[in-house]
């Protein structure tokens, strides 16, 4: 299935480019051993984590139509140490924050990440670091 209609990128793929991009850190992938998953970790995942989902998708329009199509993803990093989960967020961050340009086919399509909200707790005894992202 194609993640493009009409020439425009569809945001609900955002999370399988989201998956990719932080991949392609060398520093995250060491931090978590590749755990990066969508939505939940699966059953038994131990160490650091990294899951995200998709919580909000609107489209903007004008007078003109469809002007935009945004999401807001939350990443939540899990981590055994405080100072682990710092160093996530801090790598996320900086991982995501900006455009990245992807294709598919012969189509081009740019993601614009901009860190909107964060916070952090500790539950379960882990440190939880939550980023929430502004995709354009």
């Amino acid at each position: 299935m194609s993640k493009c209609k009409n020439g425009a990128y569809l945001k609900w793929w955002v999370g399988i480019d989201i998956r990719e991009i932080l991949l392609g850190n060398e520093d995250i992938v060491e931090l978590t051993d590749s755990d990066i998953y969508p939505i939940v970790a699966p059953e038994g995942t131990l160490g650091n984590i990294i899951v995200y989902r998709r919580i909000k998708y609107q489209r903007e329009y004008g007078k003109m139509g469809l002007m935009d199509d945004v999401a807001r993803i939350e990443i939540v990093a899990v981590a055994d140490s405080y100072e682990e989960s710092v160093s996530l967020a801090a790598l996320i961050d900086d991982t995501l924050t900006g455009t990245h340009i992807n294709s598919e086919n012969s189509l081009k399509y740019s993601l614009e990440f901009s860190l909107f909200d964060s916070e952090e707790t500790f539950e379960d005894n882990k440190y939880v670091q939550t980023l929430i992202f502004e995709v354009k």
